[in-house]
């Protein structure tokens, strides 16, 4: 078994999250979002 800092960077992108409520997405601008979609992936 792999511990997680042996390969953190991975790690990170193996592990995902789409909230189901998109809670946050009304308050931010079309740019805002975008660029919140873009620092996640």
């Amino acid at each position: 078994m792999l511990e997680v800092q042996d390969d953190l960077l991975g790690y990170k992108r193996s592990v995902g999250y789409v909230p189901e409520e998109p809670h946050i997405y009304p308050y931010l601008t079309g740019r805002e979002y975008l660029l919140l979609v873009g620092r996640l992936r």
